[in-house]
């Protein structure tokens, strides 16, 4: 989900930048359309194939991968010889997958000094030095090879769209959802879920207080965001409110829209993280532009967000060295259930949540202050301009560092031989010198009534299946034969393409009978 949001966002930002750089996005499956054709602003950009960059690297200044792929990335700098840098960033980082689906691969590829990952926090950028470091000695430890990213950790944010995301008319915007004008309202956006995002369940003792310290004005803890159905945390929210007496101070919207008119609905937006899949936290800086005080845990990215005591409050949070014996059982728990079980023993100062609350509740000009402080943070920090700005200058840094010949990588991971590993799952395999001849089907033509399916547009051409049938028949009205060899000769010379993808056309040729093989 936040991965999805930081492309469109980023991808949004650079269809309007100005800029000296000229913004591509990599088409990643030329053959198809663009994975990021759905992506709003996306569409703005221009694409480049990759099979252009294999043909001329030199187009390229610097490759910045959102999805933090390290070996597609490296792979295709790789085999086009290129000497651009290479730019990722992360997401989550507490995942064990990643181990085997990022960290390791990425440290085989062998980065250069010149290539960075973009860490969206300093305690992110901590966690992952930790993580590299970890997975590189126990590589080494085991088999002897020093696979030691050398590589740089940069520092830069996620960014918000200020254009869109701005103070709004409050009443205005709890009239589109129904709350009322007199209420004071605390808001919590985001996914509602304990397993990997936050427990909500210490709030409602609080609001429970708040609601008897403050009567009879009227509190309201509104909670927007998905959820997962099996956990069903909704429910577990209403009944523990109402266990405290505050059901009817407590408003949920699921699925509903987190935007800017959310946002406007609230006049102090909370949220005490206390998981560690959370690596910045894009809902703080969200609010933060639409002028809103944050009231957030001091935790992981929001520690860099949150400017305690000038936008909002940033409360205590108490952790210990507590997770041994999930280590140790890492191969029977999954990373939702140890997030969860984790996410249970970071404690947040909730009389300090209850102090902050109160305080920004009894000093509208405090709220003030911070909402005007809020707004030219998110302006001057945050901004997607001021954010590419930086991932700008962090490129021209890395672009100017003398090129260096790529290292070979350790390991090229997801690189199988194909036909070699299952070959022998066939009866027999093409070697080049069977004889080949048109069926009857073809000679009469009535493969032209059944037209190739949309989804092989570029995996099988009909002007490479017409020139093979054409040789074919040449062949024949000569009185002669072709061999499979002699045809994919012939046509690497007419065409270009390589002999793999002439000889899938003349497979699929033979698959449809249009085309007998006769071997020696």
């Amino acid at each position: 989900m936040g991965m999805q949001v930081a492309l469109r966002e980023f991808a949004t930002a650079a269809a309007r930048q100005a800029s000296r750089y000229e913004y591509r996005l990599a088409d990643l499956a030329p053959d198809t359309a663009s994975p990021t054709r759905g992506v709003d602003g996306a569409a703005r950009l221009a694409t480049m194939s990759v099979d252009s960059v294999l043909k001329d690297p030199s187009a390229i200044v610097v490759w910045h991968d959102l999805g933090f792929d390290p070996v597609r990335s490296f792979a295709v700098r790789s085999h086009s010889g290129g000497r651009y840098p290479l730019t990722f960033t992360h997401h989550t980082l507490s995942y064990g997958s990643l181990v085997q689906d990022s960290y390791l691969p990425l440290l085989l590829q062998r980065p250069l000094c010149s290539d960075a990952i973009v860490c969206t926090s300093v305690a992110a950028r901590d966690a992952l030095a930790k993580i590299l470091e970890h997975v590189a000695s126990s590589f080494e430890e085991a088999y002897g090879v020093d696979i030691g990213y050398r590589g740089q950790l940069a520092v830069i944010p996620l960014g918000v769209d200020t254009g869109r995301f701005r103070p709004l008319d409050a009443g205005e915007c709890r009239a589109k959802y129904g709350i009322s004008a007199q209420a004071f309202v605390l808001l919590w956006a985001g996914r509602l879920s304990a397993i990997d995002k936050a427990d909500l369940l210490p709030l409602m003792p609080v609001l429970a207080s708040l609601r008897r310290r403050n009567s009879p004005r009227e509190l309201l803890l509104v909670c927007a965001g998905t959820e997962y159905p099996e956990e069903a945390y909704t429910q577990t929210l209403r009944s523990f409110a109402a266990a405290w007496g505050v059901g009817d101070s407590l408003r949920i919207l699921v699925d509903a829209a987190i935007g800017p008119e959310l946002y406007g609905c609230a006049d102090v937006f909370v949220s005490p993280i206390d998981n560690i899949q959370e690596t910045f936290g894009l809902t703080p800086i969200e609010a933060m532009a639409c002028g809103i005080p944050q009231v957030v845990s001091d935790w992981n990215g929001y520690r860099d967000t949150v400017a305690d005591g000038v936008t909002g409050f940033r409360l205590p949070t108490l952790w210990a060295s507590c997770a041994t014996d999930l280590i140790e059982r890492w191969y029977l728990d999954d990373d939702a259930r140890n997030h969860a079980v984790l996410g249970q023993s970071v404690a947040v100062d909730v009389e300090a949540l209850e102090l902050r609350l109160q305080q920004l509740i009894a000093d509208p000009p405090m709220r003030q202050a911070m909402a005007s402080a809020s707004r030219a943070r998110a302006l001057a920090e945050y901004d997607w301009a001021v954010v590419l700005a930086k991932h700008e200058a962090l490129w021209s840094e890395l672009a100017s560092t003398p090129p260096a010949p790529p290292h070979a990588p350790v390991f090229q991971m997801r690189k199988l031989h194909y036909t070699d590993v299952f070959g022998h799952y066939a009866s027999r395999m093409l070697d080049g010198h069977e004889a080949l001849s048109l069926t009857p089907l073809a000679t009469q033509g009535a493969g032209s009534r059944a037209p190739l399916r949309a989804d092989l547009r570029g995996i099988i051409e009909p002007a490479v299946l017409s020139r093979v049938v054409g040789l074919l028949s040449s062949a024949t009205a000569a009185g002669g034969t072709l061999t499979a060899g002699e045809l994919v000769g012939t046509l690497c010379q007419e065409l270009g393409l390589p002999p793999p993808r002439l000889l899938r056309h003349l497979l699929w040729l033979a698959k449809h009978g249009w085309v007998s093989i006769q071997g020696r």
